[in-house]
């Protein structure tokens, strides 16, 4: 599993990047060979100016710590990317 974050979309002044989960994995029997993979979205963050909020994927807040715990580094490297 990897967490990798979406390219941003900007709208105006907003910036929303998803943070996502993937995952692929494959399997090798006698007779064929299977791969699968997904992408789910862990959080949501939106910036604008210098205020980032982050949400769940049902839409509940995130705090900045649960990020950090997802993503070292993201909250930081999300507010300085200007």
């Amino acid at each position: 599993m990897t967490l990798s974050f979406d390219p941003p979309q900007q709208i105006g002044p907003i910036k929303v990047v998803a943070l996502t989960r993937i995952r692929v994995a494959a399997n090798n029997t006698k007779k064929a060979l299977t791969v699968f993979g997904y992408k789910s979205p862990v959080a949501i963050l939106i910036r604008q100016g210098a205020i980032l909020e982050a949400f769940g994927p049902e839409g509940a807040p995130m705090s900045r710590d649960e990020i950090e715990r997802l993503c070292p580094g993201a909250w930081d490297t999300l507010l300085a990317d200007e």
